[in-house]
């Protein structure tokens, strides 16, 4: 496998307005009014050119963007901003940061509102999972809505959790030990809330298994990919834990992870490496010591 080439040292990039206007989410328009008004303008002046946005600009723009999507006032929003101070924005910020606002946000299909509103920042990803996303689905499921051909509620809030956690994702070693394979049973749609495992236990090579899924061809996966660890989490009650069970007969040796609703929580098939799960909270910290323990034996 190819490495990635380091970039980290490496300035970034200066960026023209309609970049940051696009990296933000807002209009052109937007950043020249707040230029003008507030004094967030790009502070690059390169000669005989237009004046471009510095990474500390951008910064500067994405507490603007966030605070004032959180309904502060804009002059308000803009001192924060221009004070760069992070826990002052956080302090003004977090007060927002509710199921409710969640839910207020998906109904009126504003976009902006939930990706600000549902961003994981420095949270424990787990707690942010339990306390802030799901009660605000659950109380999304509550509403009667005459939605218009293309709005969804719930959907939005979906895509606003992936968003918020492809920017938590951390970097993966160049040189990975080996993939952990998450998955759902066989006949179940993929739950958001593997993506959710995949951010929480952080700094391994996470794969979202997706497609039909046979029994030989997941042992394939496994050999293919020299996984380190399999995850199987079910949404639904009497789940099919035909691969679970092929994986301890061909591969015993493999650590297994099963997440199910705590009614089949004795269904689950036993195995020398399977540990079953009756949280999130439970498996990311199981999932997370056995990788430990795996990373100090190589």
């Amino acid at each position: 496998m190819a490495s990635v080439p380091r970039t980290q040292d490496r300035e970034p990039p200066l960026l023209a307005v309609a970049a940051v206007a696009r990296r933000l989410g807002v209009a052109p328009a937007t950043l020249r009014t707040w230029d003008r008004r507030y004094g967030l303008g790009p502070s690059d002046h390169a000669a005989g050119a237009h004046r471009r946005y510095t990474g500390a600009d951008v910064d500067r723009l994405m507490v603007m963007r966030r605070l004032t999507a959180a309904g502060v006032a804009p002059a308000d929003a803009a001192a924060v901003a221009l004070d760069s101070d992070p826990s002052a924005a956080d302090e003004i910020f977090g007060a927002s940061r509710t199921p409710s606002a969640v839910v207020e946000a998906a109904l009126a299909g504003d976009t902006g509102q939930l990706d600000a509103v549902l961003r994981i920042d420095g949270q424990d990803v787990v707690t942010w999972w339990t306390d802030l996303v799901v009660p605000a689905r659950e109380q999304v499921a509550l509403h009667t809505e005459l939605d218009p051909p293309g709005k969804d509620a719930d959907l939005l809030v979906q895509m606003a959790v992936c968003a918020a956690i492809r920017d938590r994702m951390t970097p993966v070693p160049a040189r990975p030990l080996g993939v952990v394979l998450l998955l759902s049973p066989p006949g179940e749609a993929r739950p958001l809330l593997l993506h959710v495992v995949a951010a929480a236990v952080g700094g391994v090579d996470a794969r979202m298994v997706s497609g039909p899924m046979s029994a030989r061809h997941l042992v394939d996966l496994v050999m293919m990919t020299k996984a380190r660890a399999v995850v199987t989490v079910a949404d639904r009650r009497d789940a099919d834990m035909t691969l679970v069970e092929t994986l301890i007969t061909e591969r015993p040796d493999l650590p297994q992870f099963v997440l199910v609703p705590a009614e089949d929580f004795a269904c689950v098939p036993t195995g020398p490496e399977v540990q079953r799960a009756r949280s999130v909270a439970g498996l990311v910290h199981e999932l997370r010591a056995a990788l430990t323990a795996h990373d100090e034996e190589v």
